[in-house]
């Protein structure tokens, strides 16, 4: 029978992904404080990017919502392509400028 390759314990929230992926805590658990849901600060602010004026569908302007499991290239990958201008100016400010979008 096949084995779970990953084993051991359930990955808690990395609080440092709030100011490096531009993340908005949006739910914790009552009983416990763990985080339970965070929204992109960036679809809350600027909406999403549409840069493809041929598409069929118009795109959502809903704002992305991330739960457990959490996995940063989930948060990446979203910034990338929701995002791209607005991340790309994020990432290649100096250190103590990127913190724009957490005042």
């Amino acid at each position: 029978m096949a084995e779970s390759k990953r084993k051991g314990k359930a990955k808690k929230f990395n609080l440092e992904w709030i100011v490096k992926y531009g993340l908005e805590v949006s739910a914790r658990d009552p009983s416990t404080s763990e985080v339970t849901t965070v929204v992109c600060s960036f679809c809350r602010s600027f909406g999403r990017e549409d840069e493809d004026a041929e598409r069929k569908r118009k795109r959502t302007m809903n704002a992305k919502f991330f739960s457990y499991p959490w996995r940063s290239d989930n948060f990446s990958r979203h910034l990338k392509q929701q995002h791209p201008v607005k991340w790309d100016e994020c990432t290649s400010m100096p250190a103590e400028e990127s913190h724009w979008y957490n005042n």
